[in-house]
């Protein structure tokens, strides 16, 4: 071999290594994007799947008030004040209490609720929530949508902000029969 061959040879492989450095940055930034967007998508799913059940239990104090006081039908806001069963059901004697699912100022979504149905434990049903809206848009139907930001290392070692937005609708069975 003489030296140009050997020299060329070098040539190429430099070549060939900095081709595939540049493959191994791309993937690793897909890679930590796309994870990224994953986990967003996860917070905002658990966080719906956490509201769902607690807007189900909604009741009308009675056949005049509608089971969801604030925010007005047409109206958004990131607040939800709704009555529910302030203990066990008693159809002979009902006693109501308020709820507010709220987001905190820390960024927490809480439920204030003064009932046996909520502990402790339950109070806080998400964190690090952006936004949270809610939307009455028929008598028995919420529109819930949850705003989740993140952050994650994107090309050049720089963050990059992702956002993820779930919309979706809780009915309320109770006015269901109507």
């Amino acid at each position: 071999m003489t030296l140009l061959e050997t020299m060329i040879s070098v040539a190429l492989l430099g070549l060939l290594g900095v081709i595939l450095m540049q493959i191994y940055d791309v993937s690793r930034t897909a890679y930590a994007s796309g994870t990224g967007q994953i986990a967003l998508q996860q917070k905002a799913r658990v966080l719906m799947e956490r509201i769902s059940p607690i807007l189900v239990r909604a009741l009308p104090p009675d056949e005049s008030l509608p089971a969801i006081l604030s925010p007005a039908a047409g109206d958004a806001a990131d607040a939800i004040v709704f009555s529910v069963p302030a203990s066990d059901f008693n159809p002979r004697h009902p006693i109501y209490t308020e709820a507010r699912i709220r987001r905190d100022d820390d960024r927490s979504v809480v439920l204030d609720a003064n009932t046996p149905l909520v502990t402790e434990d339950d109070r806080v049903l998400g964190r690090d929530i952006e936004r949270l809206r809610f939307a009455v848009v028929a008598r028995n139907v919420v529109r819930v949508t949850v705003d989740v930001y993140g952050t994650a290392r994107g090309a050049s070692n720089q963050d990059k902000v992702q956002r993820y937005t779930l919309d979706g609708l809780v009915q309320i069975p109770y006015y269901s029969k109507n």
